[in-house]
């Protein structure tokens, strides 16, 4: 009786862990705005703003009417997604909120980085903070991928990664082109795969 009553415990544990799966996963495909957001605004801002005017050799006026411009699109992303989190803040689930810590952590990881490089080069050396930023958020997509049981996004992650590796043996603006590619591939084409399905996961628009 025992045993039967362990046995019937452990597949109810194991139902409950694959619905809270089903659900985040539902939620994610929703949620893949966000990435398609990020994904085209930081595409847009380090290959179209940054990487394609050094490559044409724009004059250096015409490079700083375009920053502007760039982190314009970072403040309109930032309000954009806080006003998502805060529609959405009632489809909260342990997977979904433990995302938001690892999202989060990533945005304080990134800043004591940079703080670190800082205080140990005695300046900010972006050459190695783009390549070491890549890494790090090449690990959160896999993270986010493997928590939410969800290939593409693990791909991403895995290929993110790996760009930040060979980033790390080219100068900073064919680093800007590396990381365009690595948005590409691991947020704009995950964010549409999963905000494509989303219909099949029966989650109200915000």
């Amino acid at each position: 009786m025992k045993a039967e009553n362990h046995r019937q415990q452990h597949e109810e544990s194991l139902k409950l862990i694959k619905d809270m799966i089903a659900i985040s996963k539902a939620q994610m495909n929703q949620d893949g705005l966000l990435l398609i957001l990020w994904g085209w605004i930081l595409f847009i801002k380090y290959f179209l703003l940054t990487y394609l005017p050094s490559l044409f050799h724009l004059s250096n006026e015409t490079i700083w009417l375009l920053r502007p411009a760039s982190n314009f699109l970072v403040v309109l992303g930032a309000f954009y997604t806080f006003y998502y989190l805060y529609k959405t803040a009632g489809a909260k689930t342990y997977i979904r909120e433990t995302l938001k810590y690892i999202w989060g952590g990533l945005i304080i990881v990134m800043v004591m980085v940079s703080l670190i490089i800082n205080n140990a080069l005695g300046e900010s050396l972006f050459v190695l903070q783009h390549p070491l930023f890549m890494l790090i958020t090449g690990f959160a997509i896999l993270v986010t991928g493997g928590l939410l049981r969800t290939n593409i996004l693990v791909f991403g992650g895995g290929i993110f990664g790996l760009l930040a590796l060979l980033a790390s043996r080219y100068e900073l603006y064919d680093q800007l082109l590396i990381e365009s590619i690595g948005w590409l591939i691991a947020f704009i084409i995950p964010g549409h795969v999963l905000y494509a399905s989303r219909d099949k996961a029966n989650v109200q628009r915000p």
